[in-house]
């Protein structure tokens, strides 16, 4: 998952954050970013459900500060 500590940043996560939605240790997050472990399926699965949701919540939080600049 070479992508992860960027989509990680974007969604406005640190690792501890990821961990806690995903219930994967925070030292094998970094493991995973850094490609010295290879990430399990079912860990993939979590940590795209994590980012996803993080992803929707910062939308709605860049869609609430656009409707408070327009009032």
């Amino acid at each position: 998952m070479k992508q992860l500590k960027n989509l990680r940043k974007v969604s406005g996560l640190t690792q501890w954050d990821l961990a806690r939605a995903t219930g994967i240790a925070r030292s094998r997050i970094c493991f995973i970013e850094t490609e010295r472990v290879e990430v399990r399926p079912e860990e993939e699965r979590a940590i795209r459900r994590a980012l996803h949701q993080a992803m929707r919540a910062r939308q709605r939080e860049i869609g609430e500060v656009f409707l408070a600049a327009g009032k």
